[in-house]
């Protein structure tokens, strides 16, 4: 896979994402304007604002790391481990465009 073919997906991958962190906060506005009627409803909302927590951080989390991976491309530094900057197996940038870390690096944390 090229540079380019690598953008191109990296690019939809964060549309994607900030269409998800898009709806999931328009989900958690119009959660906060509706009233619990009942004990289960309040629970509910509880139980939502915990899930919305963390399944935003994760977004953003994996929005970060796109956005980084994007800047590498752009510096030159893509596919190059954080750790030992040796190059990253393709394999590995296969399943993940954006990993940061070769697989010995990974596996030695």
């Amino acid at each position: 896979m090229d540079q380019e073919e690598i953008r191109k997906n990296l690019l939809k991958e964060k549309e994607e994402l900030e269409l998800m962190i898009e709806d999931l906060e328009r989900e958690g506005r119009e959660l906060i304007v509706e009233q619990a009627k009942t004990p289960d409803e309040e629970a509910d909302k509880y139980e939502f604002k915990q899930e919305y927590h963390i399944q935003m951080e994760n977004l953003k989390q994996r929005l970060e790391k796109i956005n980084k991976a994007l800047k590498k491309i752009d510096s030159g530094a893509y596919g190059i481990c954080e750790k030992c900057g040796k190059k990253i197996e393709e394999a590995r940038l296969k399943i993940d465009l954006a990993v940061e870390l070769c697989r010995d690096c990974a596996f030695n944390l």
